[in-house]
């Protein structure tokens, strides 16, 4: 049975990724300022819908905003980046016990200057719902003795 695939985990791959690519550093929390140059933030965006009582379809966006250095704003950089990005992330994301499809990788500037580059890679997969049981003993007979009062009317519903 696959294992459950853990959001920290895909962080850890995804920057361990970028940086052994890119040679930056990589923040998983968001930094507002004094942030080093040139460099990534990742976050994720999870959507899940229950398909049966064991399975749950999970729809999850990596998205990557890169900072360039002031030196390598041009359009050739940015075309070199969205290229290894994409080599690097195409075929999916291979975590330690668990493969992750990609569906889609979306490319876009941002920024004041249109000089920030935002990645956004898409990989369904099904995850197994966490079942919990209890942990007490079931009970296997239950007797309930009811009184109507005699005055009201009882109404049975099926």
């Amino acid at each position: 049975m696959a294992d459950i695939v853990k959001y920290s985990e895909i962080i850890s791959k995804v920057a361990y990724e970028l940086k052994k690519e890119f040679q930056c550093k990589v923040y998983s929390d968001e930094v507002l300022e004094n942030f080093t140059k040139p460099c990534f933030f990742i976050k994720l965006i999870i959507t899940s819908e229950k398909q049966t009582v064991n399975i749950i379809k999970k729809q999850l966006s990596v998205i990557l905003t890169y900072f360039p250095a002031d030196a390598d704003i041009s359009q050739l950089h940015y075309l070199d980046v969205y290229d290894r990005i994409s080599r690097l992330f195409e075929n999916g994301l291979r975590l330690k016990s668990r493969y992750l499809h990609t569906n889609n990788i979306e490319f876009n500037r941002a920024g004041e200057n249109m000089d920030i580059l935002q990645f956004t890679i898409d990989l369904p997969y099904l995850d197994r719902a966490i079942i919990f049981k209890p942990s007490c003993e079931t009970m296997e007979e239950l007797e309930i003795n009811v009184k109507i009062n005699e005055r009201e009317e009882a109404k049975w519903q099926s």
